[in-house]
């Protein structure tokens, strides 16, 4: 089971957020990231995955276990993140984190 850790990185009306999946998977993963409820915008700084900007407040990154800095704005500060994580078999688990 892969585990999520998000680290606040700066903060402020524009926080930068670092997100890092550990697993032992090396490849396979589809990694969803985004500001819960859809609130203000998500943009990928730097990732060791291959991302896609989604939607406004979405990005989907694929690969294995690894990091991505995100920058949000237009939430009017820091806003919890949901990640979910699909394996290669499918199976998929979603993860609620509050950046620290």
């Amino acid at each position: 089971m892969p585990v999520v850790s998000a680290r606040l990185v700066t903060d402020g009306d524009s926080p930068r957020i670092s997100v890092r999946v550990r697993t032992a998977v090396t490849a396979g993963l589809t990694v969803s990231i985004g500001n819960l409820a859809g609130a203000g915008r998500l943009t990928v700084r730097n990732s060791s995955w291959d991302c896609v900007q989604v939607s406004r407040a979405t990005v989907a990154c694929t690969g294995g276990r690894g990091s991505a800095v995100l920058d949000q704005s237009g939430a009017g500060g820091v806003v919890p993140l949901v990640v979910r994580i699909t394996d290669a078999a499918g199976r998929t688990w979603t993860e609620t984190v509050r950046p620290r």
